[in-house]
């Protein structure tokens, strides 16, 4: 028992801060890199690389949660799903294209998700989908709108920042155009 109380504590840890908040703030344009890295990478075992190193991918029946991320190979782009509910995609300049050479990011796509409460999103049953909850059958908020196969289906953030819905055999099934 005091393992399992242990292991639920370890859990929430990990999504709650110590003021009941999110261990995240909400990103924007032009935020300097520091901000980004409040958000934590997804587990391997959740999002893997493809084998050529040309994106990342969101495995089948795996979702992003508040405040963590998913990153491109290059580590030139990320998806990540703020604590408003708003999943973007941003641009992550380490040049000096910030004017003061720190690095910062800049939003290339959006959901549109802010306040909605979202708090997962979901690469399942061949869709591409946002909920207001962890679980799978929560009441969605966005939808991609096309549907792959239940298996096989990866959503990718490509090294030219797209994020991309592929099928079995890599048939693309939705595209953010976010590239």
């Amino acid at each position: 028992m005091k393992f399992l109380t242990a292991v639920l504590v370890s859990i929430l840890t990990t999504f709650v801060s110590a003021d009941g908040g999110f261990p995240c703030n909400n990103l924007g344009d032009w935020n300097a890199k520091s901000v980004f890295d409040q958000y934590q990478d997804l587990p391997y075992m959740m999002a893997s690389g493809d084998g050529t190193g040309f994106k990342t991918c969101l495995l089948a029946t795996n979702a992003i949660t508040t405040c963590k991320r998913i990153r491109n190979p290059a580590g030139t782009a990320m998806l990540a799903l703020q604590p408003d509910g708003n999943a973007v995609i941003y641009a992550i300049w380490y040049a000096t294209t910030c004017n003061w050479g720190g690095g910062c990011i800049s939003s290339i796509w959006s959901s549109g998700t802010w306040n909605t409460n979202a708090r997962a999103v979901w690469n399942n049953n061949g869709r591409f989908y946002i909920t207001t909850s962890v679980y799978t059958n929560g009441p969605s908020v966005w939808d991609a709108g096309k549907q792959g196969s239940i298996f096989g289906t990866k959503l990718c953030l490509q090294n030219d920042g797209n994020l991309v819905l592929y099928d079995t055999g890599d048939t693309v099934v939705w595209a953010a155009g976010s590239h």
